[in-house]
C-alpha cells in the first residue's frame, strides 16, 4: 500500500511528481457539460441579466457547482478545476461583472477546496480561460490589459487557496504568455510556488486559432517551466493521435490531454459514449505517451469513472531530460539542420540598413514596410531581424504599430534588435512564439545583461552575444575567444541562461579598410567560429555576413558575400544576417572571383581593394523583388494571395489603363479571392494570413470602385451578423466582419449575447439583404434554432447564414432549416461565407 502524503509533508509540486511516478493522474471533465444538464432557469443565474454566465454560478448557485464537484471527485478524478473558465474581467465584462473577477474567482476556488477536502491527495486547479479576445488575430486589447485581467483572476483563485494553476484551451500562445506572465507575478508577490499547467487546443485543421502547430507551441512556452504540459478541447481522442504522439517525443515535461467526447452530432451533441471516449484514450495509455488524462466537453463523470479504471495497472509515461537543442517559433518552428546550415536571417527589415525599409517607416507606411518583411521570407529567409532605432522616430510607438502587423503576416520568428531594453520589452509582447534578442555584451560591464536576461526569461527568447567588452569590440581572435569564454561563464552560472539560448556573434567589419588593425580579422572570425562550436557545442554563432563587404560597389558585395559565407559555415556557422534575395550560390561562382575575394579577405592590399573596386563598380547589382516581370494582372492576382501592399498604386493605375473598374473586380479581384479562399481550406493559409489577404483587397477595391460609372454601380450589399443570445465569443464573427467588409459588402455587426427581438428590430431598421448568426457553444446552435423561428414568425425570409465551432452542416441544415422559412447557408469559416454571399449576390460590391 502507498503511504499517503499530507500537504503538510511535502510541497503541492512533490506530492503531485510522487503521484504521477506511481501511476497516470486524472483530471476531472467538462463543467459546462455539467452544468447544461441541470436545466437551470434564469433565476438561478441570479437574473436574466446573468443567464449564461456559467462562472458566476458559484455565486448564484453554489449547490450546482458544488455538486459538479463532489461527482467527479467520485468518479475518481484526482484533479479537479474551478468554475472559472471565462471569469477574467474581459469575459464578466460582458454581463456587467468584471469588477466582481476578484470575488467570483475565490469564492470558486473555495468551493472546490471544501469540497476536495473531504477526499484524500486531490487537488484543486484553478481553471484559466482564453477569453474572448486574441491578441494575434483579432486584437482589440493590448497585452497589458489582458495580463492584468489574467492578474485579477489568479490572484482570487490562489486567495481561494488553489493548489495549481490550469492556463486552457489556448487558442493563441501570446494570450497564454500574458496568464503566465500575471500568475507567476501573484506567485511571486504571495511568495508561494504552485505548479502551472499549460493546455493548447489544435483545431481540426492541424493546428491552433492563431496557427501555431503542437511543436511551435511547445517551443514557444518551454521558457516559462511549467510543471506540465498539454492538449484540450477542439476535438475528441482520436483527432489528438500525432500532436499527441509529437509532444510526447519533444516533451522533457508530464504530458496530458483532456479532449471533448468526439465532436457535436446533428442535434449538437457530443457522441462519444464513456465506453468509446475511453476505447479511444486507451491507445495512449498503453504507448506510454501521457501521464494525466481527462475530458473537456461532453464528458462527463461516467466518462471519468471509466477512463479511472482503464488506467488501472498502466505505467504512466516517464518523462526524463531529452537533448536541449535551439529551437525558436513565430507560427512555425525553426531549429538547426546540420545538411541545411546556415539558418538565414533577413536583414532587409532594418532602418539602419535598408533605406527604403528606412523612408517608409519614417512615413508611417506600415503596409508597404511589411511588404518586404514578406519579400525576405519569400525569397529564404527563416527569421527576420526587425531594427526600428531611428532618431527620427519613437521607436516604441514604431514597434507597436509595426509588429502587431508583422507578426499577423509572416509566420517565421522574429529577432528583435534595439539597444533599448524598453523597446525590446513592448515589442517581446507581440510575439507568441519564441523570438531571439539582438543583442547583449559588456560593453557597459553587466549593465545591458542586468536588464535584459529578466525579460529573456519572463517572455522566453533566445539572445545574440555580442563579443565586446569595457575594452570595446574583440578584433582579434584572441580578444575574441577571451571575450566569449567570459560571457558564456556569466551566463550560464550567474544568470543561469541556457546554453542552446546563446547565440555567440563574432563580429565581422568591413574589409574596405585599410587600419593594421583589422587586418587579419576575417580570418580571426573564421576561426572564432570554429572554436566556439568545439568549446561550446550547444551554443550557436550568428554573423552579419554583408557588414564584411560595407561601402564596397553593389554587384560586388553580393559576391564577396557569399564566398564569405561559405568559409564561415565550412567553420561551422550557424545563422547568417543576409539579404537572401541577393546571395549567390557559391557554386555558381567564377573562379576568378572567388580567387579574387579569397585575397581580398585572407591576403589583403591596398591593391586588391582596388582591383575588386574597379572590377564590379559599373556592374548594377539584381533587383530582388519576385514580381517584377509579371503582368499587371498577375502581380494584382499574386499581390492579394501573399497580402503584400507593395507597389499597388501602379499596378492598379496599369489595370484601369487597360479595363473597366467592374471589369477588374469581377474577373480579377475576386478570383484572386476565390485562390485565398482555396488554399486556406487546403489548410495551406492560417487566419492571419487570410486577412492579410483580406486587407489587401479593401485597399484595392477602395482604390478601384469610385472608377465604376454610377450606372454599374448598384447598391452595396448589407449584411447583419450577430453572435447569439447567451454566448459571448465574438472572434469568430470577427473575422468575418473583416472579411466580408474587405470585400465590398456593408456589415453590421450587432455584438455578442444577441436575442431575437434585437435581431429581429436590427432586420427592420436596416432592412439587410442577409443576416449571419455565429456561436462557439453547444447551446448556440440551439438557440440559433430558436432565432431562426422567431425571424420567421416575423415573416423574416432573407437568406441566413449560421456558423460556430460547435455547429454542423447537418444540425444547420436540418434543425435550423426546419425552423426557418427562408434558405439556411451552413459556412464552416469565414472564407467559406464569403463565397456563398458571392453566389446569392454575384454583382455585390
Amino acid at each position: 500500500m502507498n503511504q499517503l502524503i499530507t500537504e503538510s509533508e511535502l510541497s503541492i509540486t512533490t506530492r503531485l511528481q510522487t503521484l504521477m511516478n506511481q501511476r497516470i493522474v486524472i483530471i476531472d471533465g467538462a463543467m459546462g457539460t455539467a452544468i447544461q444538464d441541470f436545466n437551470l432557469s434564469a433565476d438561478d443565474f441570479g437574473g436574466p441579466q446573468y443567464e449564461g454566465c456559467n462562472e458566476y454560478l458559484v455565486i448564484s448557485k453554489p449547490e450546482v457547482i458544488k455538486k459538479i464537484h463532489l461527482d467527479y471527485l467520485e468518479a475518481g478524478a484526482d484533479i479537479i478545476e474551478t468554475n472559472t473558465f471565462g471569469a477574467t474581467s474581459v469575459v464578466l465584462d460582458e454581463y456587467q461583472l468584471g469588477d466582481q473577477a476578484f470575488e467570483i474567482n475565490k469564492q470558486a476556488a473555495r468551493i472546490a477546496k471544501e469540497v476536495a477536502s473531504k477526499f484524500t491527495d486531490r487537488f484543486v486547479a484553478g481553471s484559466i480561460g482564453p477569453t474572448t479576445k486574441s491578441l494575434i488575430v483579432t486584437g482589440g486589447i493590448t497585452f497589458d490589459e489582458l495580463r492584468d485581467s489574467y492578474y485579477q483572476q489568479a490572484a482570487g483563485l490562489l486567495a481561494g487557496g488553489v493548489d495549481l494553476f490550469f492556463i486552457e484551451t489556448g487558442q493563441d500562445t501570446l494570450n497564454m504568455k500574458a496568464a503566465l506572465v500575471a500568475v507567476q507575478q501573484v506567485c511571486q508577490e504571495q511568495q508561494v510556488n504552485r505548479p502551472i499547467f499549460l493546455s493548447g487546443s489544435i483545431l481540426e485543421q492541424g493546428a491552433m486559432l492563431a496557427g501555431q502547430e503542437i511543436e511551435a507551441f511547445f517551443t514557444s512556452l518551454r521558457y516559462s517551466q511549467p510543471f506540465a504540459i498539454g492538449m484540450n478541447c477542439a476535438v475528441g481522442p482520436k483527432d489528438m493521435y500525432p500532436h499527441l504522439q509529437q509532444l510526447n517525443e519533444l516533451s522533457d515535461l508530464p504530458v496530458f490531454i483532456f479532449p471533448n467526447a468526439g465532436l457535436p452530432n446533428t442535434e449538437g451533441q457530443y457522441e462519444e459514449t464513456p465506453e468509446m471516449f475511453t476505447k479511444n484514450i486507451t491507445p495512449y495509455l498503453k504507448n506510454g505517451w501521457v501521464n494525466l488524462v481527462g475530458g473537456c466537453c461532453g464528458t462527463t463523470a461516467k466518462h471519468i469513472k471509466l477512463l479511472k479504471q482503464a488506467t488501472e495497472g498502466i505505467i504512466p509515461r516517464k518523462f526524463e531530460k531529452k537533448q536541449s537543442l535551439f529551437q525558436v517559433s513565430g507560427v512555425d518552428r525553426v531549429t538547426p539542420d546540420e545538411k541545411q546550415r546556415p539558418i538565414f536571417v533577413g536583414e532587409r527589415t532594418n532602418v539602419q540598413g535598408s533605406r527604403k525599409f528606412k523612408d517608409l517607416i519614417r512615413n508611417g507606411d506600415f503596409d508597404k514596410a511589411l511588404s518586404i518583411a514578406k519579400q525576405q521570407v519569400l525569397t529564404g529567409a527563416q527569421i527576420i531581424d526587425i531594427c526600428l532605432e531611428d532618431t527620427e522616430v519613437n521607436e516604441i510607438d514604431t514597434i507597436n504599430d509595426f509588429y502587431s502587423r508583422v507578426v499577423k503576416a509572416v509566420k517565421v520568428p522574429i529577432m528583435i534588435d534595439s539597444t533599448d531594453p524598453e523597446a525590446i520589452e513592448v515589442a517581446l509582447k507581440h510575439l507568441q512564439g519564441k523570438g531571439i534578442i539582438n543583442s547583449i555584451n559588456l560593453e557597459s560591464g553587466t549593465e545591458r545583461i542586468d536588464k535584459i536576461v529578466p525579460l529573456v526569461k519572463k517572455y522566453g527568447a533566445s539572445v545574440v552575444v555580442g563579443l565586446i567588452d569595457e575594452q570595446g569590440m574583440a578584433v582579434t581572435y584572441e580578444r575574441k575567444i577571451e571575450v566569449a569564454e567570459r560571457l558564456y561563464n556569466l551566463l550560464t552560472t550567474t544568470y543561469g541562461l541556457a546554453d542552446e539560448d546563446l547565440i555567440f556573434d563574432p563580429l565581422v567589419f568591413t574589409v574596405d579598410n585599410t587600419d593594421p588593425t583589422y587586418q587579419d580579422s576575417p580570418k580571426a572570425t573564421i576561426d572564432t567560429i570554429k572554436t566556439l562550436k568545439e568549446r561550446f557545442p550547444a551554443c550557436l554563432t550568428i554573423l552579419g555576413v554583408s557588414n564584411v563587404s560595407f561601402g564596397l560597389p553593389g554587384a560586388g558585395r553580393e559576391v564577396l558575400n557569399s564566398v564569405y559565407l561559405y568559409h564561415a559555415t565550412q567553420a561551422g556557422l550557424d545563422l547568417a544576417i543576409i539579404n537572401p534575395a541577393t546571395i549567390k550560390r557559391y557554386n555558381s561562382l567564377e573562379e576568378e572571383e572567388i580567387k579574387l575575394v579569397n585575397t581580398l579577405l585572407f591576403n589583403k592590399t591596398v591593391d586588391a581593394i582596388q582591383t575588386f573596386s574597379n572590377k564590379y563598380k559599373q556592374t548594377v547589382p539584381k533587383d530582388d523583388r519576385l514580381l517584377v516581370n509579371l503582368s499587371p494582372e498577375e502581380f494584382i492576382h499574386r499581390a492579394i494571395v501573399l497580402g503584400d501592399h507593395d507597389r499597388l498604386e501602379e499596378t492598379i493605375v496599369s489595370l484601369l489603363n487597360k479595363y473597366p473598374a467592374l471589369e477588374i473586380i469581377s474577373n480579377i479581384l475576386m478570383k484572386a479571392m476565390d485562390e485565398v479562399g482555396e488554399l486556406f481550406g487546403d489548410g495551406k493559409l492560417i487566419v492571419t494570413e487570410v486577412l492579410q489577404s483580406a486587407e489587401v483587397m479593401k485597399a484595392t477595391i477602395d482604390r478601384v470602385q469610385p472608377h465604376i460609372p454610377q450606372k454599374d454601380l448598384g447598391i452595396k450589399k448589407k449584411i447583419i451578423v450577430a453572435t447569439v443570445k447567451g454566448d459571448v465569443h465574438d472572434i469568430g464573427k470577427n473575422l468575418v466582419k473583416i472579411i466580408f467588409t474587405s470585400n465590398g459588402f456593408e456589415v453590421i455587426d450587432l455584438g455578442i449575447k444577441v436575442d431575437s427581438p434585437a435581431i429581429i428590430r436590427a432586420v427592420k431598421d436596416h432592412k439587410p439583404d442577409a443576416i449571419g448568426l455565429s456561436g462557439l457553444l453547444i447551446k448556440s446552435a440551439k438557440q440559433m434554432v430558436i432565432t431562426a423561428e422567431s425571424l420567421s414568425a416575423n415573416n423574416i425570409t432573407i437568406p441566413l447564414m449560421v456558423g460556430g465551432a460547435a455547429l454542423t452542416k447537418r444540425f444547420a441544415e436540418t434543425q435550423i432549416q426546419d425552423a426557418y422559412k427562408g434558405k439556411i447557408h451552413y459556412a464552416k469559416d469565414a472564407m467559406t461565407g464569403l463565397s456563398m454571399l458571392q453566389n446569392i449576390f454575384p454583382r455585390a460590391s
